[in-house]
């Protein structure tokens, strides 16, 4: 998500294909990419369409540790606060019960929701562990993805950054 205007504008051209033909992956990242760029009609649209192939995904597999937090994901795009935080923290308590598997994605979407919605303080309190475990989000990371703009004027956040 660290992409100037001009790659952003890229994306946004994109059709399936990089996206491995995944309609729900596209639709995440262009719901995204029009929240960043401040277009929350069009983020809004993209996000509808991500929460309708969830919704498919779901119903045939609903402990899906990457689609329930996804889901929370776009329904935070859409404004449904209570259900985007638990499709999150479901998704976080599905990884939480497979043994061996360190992979903090869904606590960063579950990060992501509480950030869409505004809520500073449940989402750093969610993304100060990731900081203690091998993943991407490095404090070097915090200060370049505009994913936490939102909280960059928080002290929590200024202490992660340091």
């Amino acid at each position: 998500w660290v992409l100037d205007d001009d790659w952003q504008l890229r994306l946004l051209e994109f059709d399936l294909e990089p996206f491995g033909g995944y309609e729900t992956d596209r639709s995440i990242a262009f719901a995204h990419t029009y929240y960043l760029r401040g277009d929350l009609e069009n983020a809004a649209v993209f996000a509808e369409n991500a929460r309708t192939e969830l919704a498919e995904q779901l119903e045939e597999f609903p402990d899906d540790p990457d689609a329930n937090p996804l889901m929370g994901v776009a329904l935070a795009y859409l404004g449904q606060r209570d259900a985007a935080i638990e499709f999150g923290r479901k998704g976080v308590e599905l990884y939480e019960t497979r043994p061996g598997v360190p992979y903090p994605y869904s606590q960063l979407q579950l990060v992501r929701i509480h950030t869409i919605l505004g809520q500073a303080e449940p989402a750093l309190d969610n993304l100060e562990p990731l900081l203690e475990v091998p993943f991407y989000i490095t404090p070097g990371w915090l200060r370049i993805d505009p994913m936490f703009d939102p909280l960059r004027e928080h002290p929590r956040f200024h202490a992660l950054v340091e």
